[in-house]
C-alpha cells in the first residue's frame, strides 16, 4: 500500500511506493531533502476527497500510477520529474537515431522559445559574473612577482571557474529539464541545485582524469619512437600523425559516451561514479549518433554566435543543453517532451 505523508516543510502532499521507508527524497515543491516515514508515522485522510479537490488533496482518490514511466516520488498533481535519492522508475537503453534527436531538439526549443531565451541570457549572465570574479585574480596572479603567490591565485581562479561552472550546469540542466517535461514554473527549481553542485563538479573532475589517462595511454607508444628514431623524419611523422587520428578517436568515444553524467546527478540524484557509469551505460550503440547530432548543431551554433558577434550565444546555449537533455531521455527510454499543454491537462 502506497505512503502518503505532507512535506515537513511546505505540508505538499506527497506518495510514494510501500517499501521506500526511510529513503531520501526530494520534494518538487520547496526542494527539500528528507527521509520518508514509516506507513504508521504518515497521516491520511479518513475521507478521500473528489477529484476536484485542490493540489493538497488525499492522493489516494486514485490508485497510485505503475512505475513504468513516472517518478515515485512525484507529488500526485506534479507533472515533472523530480532528482531523488532511491527507487526510481526503471530506465531502458534505447536506440536513437540523428534525425530523432535534431527534430526533438528543434521542437522542444522552439515550443518553448521564450523559456529557452530567458535561460540563454540567464546563463550568459552568470558566465559574465565567473568572469567579473575570476579574472581579476588572474590579473593579479600575473601582476605579482612572487611566484608562489601567482601560483596560488591561478589555482585560486582555476578552483572558482570551475565550480561556478559546475553550479551554472546543473541550474542550466535543471532548467531544461523542467520546460521539456511541461513545468509552467521552471524557476522554481533551476537555482535549487546547490545539494549537486560539488556531484556535478567530481563527474566532471572523474570525466577529465579518464581523459588524460587515455591520451596518456595512447602517446606512450610513442616515447620510444621519440628517442630512438628522432633522426627518422618519416617515422617521426608517420608516428604522430597516428597518434593523433587515435586521440581524435578517443575524444570522440569519450565526449559520446560520458556527455551525460550531469543529467543523471540532477535528475535522477545519482552519485559521480554512478553518473559516470549511467552515462556510459545508456549511450552505449547510441555514440555515433550522438557525434554527428552534437556536431551538426555545435556548427550551425558556431555560425550563428559569428554572424551575430557573440549574440546569438543567448539561443545557442540553451539549443545545446536543450540537444543533450532530449539525449539522455531518449536513450534512457523517457519521452523525450512534454508538451506544456499536455502536461497542463493532465493536471
Amino acid at each position: 500500500m502506497p505512503i502518503e505523508f505532507e512535506c515537513p516543510e511546505c505540508q505538499n502532499r506527497l506518495r510514494v511506493p510501500d517499501g521506500s521507508e526511510g529513503q531520501t527524497a526530494l520534494c518538487p515543491k520547496c526542494s527539500l531533502q528528507f527521509t520518508v516515514p514509516d506507513q504508521s508515522d504518515s497521516a491520511t485522510s479518513s475521507n478521500p476527497p473528489s477529484p476536484g479537490d485542490d493540489a493538497n488533496s488525499n492522493p489516494f482518490a486514485t490508485s497510485p500510477p505503475s512505475s513504468s514511466g513516472t517518478n515515485p516520488y512525484a507529488a500526485p498533481t506534479a507533472s515533472t520529474e523530480i532528482p531523488a535519492d532511491g527507487p526510481q522508475a526503471s530506465l531502458t537503453n534505447s536506440s536513437i537515431s540523428f534525425d530523432q534527436v535534431l527534430s526533438e531538439t528543434w521542437a522542444g526549443f522552439t515550443e518553448n522559445l521564450g523559456a529557452f531565451l530567458l535561460l540563454g541570457l540567464i546563463i550568459v549572465g552568470l558566465y559574465v559574473g565567473t568572469s567579473i570574479i575570476t579574472v581579476p585574480i588572474s590579473l593579479a596572479a600575473q601582476a605579482s612577482g612572487d611566484v608562489t603567490v601567482a601560483v596560488i591565485l591561478e589555482i585560486v581562479s582555476a578552483i572558482l571557474s570551475q565550480v561556478f561552472g559546475a553550479f551554472i550546469a546543473a541550474v542550466g540542466f535543471r532548467y531544461t529539464l523542467d520546460v521539456l517535461s511541461g513545468s509552467r514554473s521552471p524557476f522554481d527549481r533551476a537555482f535549487k541545485v546547490f545539494p549537486f553542485v560539488l556531484r556535478v563538479l567530481g563527474a566532471n573532475i572523474v570525466v577529465g582524469l579518464l581523459v588524460f589517462a587515455s591520451i596518456l595511454l595512447i602517446a606512450l607508444p610513442a616515447i620510444p619512437v621519440f628517442f630512438f628514431g628522432r633522426n627518422n623524419e618519416v617515422l617521426m611523422i608517420a608516428t604522430f600523425a597516428v597518434i593523433g587520428v587515435v586521440v581524435f578517436a578517443m575524444y570522440i568515444f569519450v565526449f559520446t559516451r560520458l556527455c551525460l553524467p550531469v543529467l543523471f546527478i540532477i535528475d535522477r540524484g545519482e552519485g559521480v561514479i554512478e553518473s559516470v557509469s549511467s552515462s556510459f551505460t545508456y549511450t552505449k550503440g547510441n555514440a555515433l549518433t550522438i557525434f554527428l547530432s552534437m556536431l551538426v548543431i555545435g556548427l550551425a551554433g558556431s555560425v550563428v554566435a559569428l554572424v551575430t558577434c557573440g549574440l546569438g550565444l543567448i539561443a545557442v546555449i540553451p539549443v545545446m543543453l536543450t540537444a543533450l537533455a532530449i539525449i539522455y531521455r531518449l536513450t534512457t527510454g523517457q519521452p523525450p517532451r512534454i508538451s506544456r499543454a499536455g502536461a497542463a491537462s493532465d493536471q
